[in-house]
């Protein structure tokens, strides 16, 4: 899942299964989810 970080727009690969891990940003190590989200 490819999943654009709301900071720098940056697209990041996150597996499906780590999505409930809080994933970062790779480029700006920010949050890349500031909601739930339906996976």
């Amino acid at each position: 899942m490819i999943i654009q970080c709301p900071h720098c727009a940056k697209g990041n690969r996150v597996p499906a299964e780590k999505l409930n891990q809080s994933p970062t940003c790779g480029a700006c190590k920010q949050d890349l989810l500031s909601l739930p989200i339906n996976a």
